[in-house]
């Protein structure tokens, strides 16, 4: 596998782990066993699912806000 190649893979395994890690229940045992699954997917595959994490932060993010908003406003 070329090293740019690699780098690019390691950028989305990351990707993908920094959503996991928003529970805190993710330990470094989690992290270790999921990076090792992750590696061993095609870079396409990684793509698509660092892809639909993205997706999943987004909507997560966007709930989040209209929560907050609603709050903000029954106060």
């Amino acid at each position: 596998m070329a090293a740019g190649q690699q780098e690019e893979k390691d950028k989305l395994i990351e990707a993908v782990l920094k959503v996991l890690k928003m529970n805190p229940r993710f330990s470094k045992i989690e992290e270790r066993n999921v990076k090792r699954i992750l590696r061993k997917l095609d870079l396409e595959d990684l793509v698509y699912l660092a892809n639909v994490f993205d997706v999943f932060t987004e909507w997560l993010s966007a709930r989040e806000q209209r929560g907050q908003a609603s709050a903000g406003t029954t106060m």
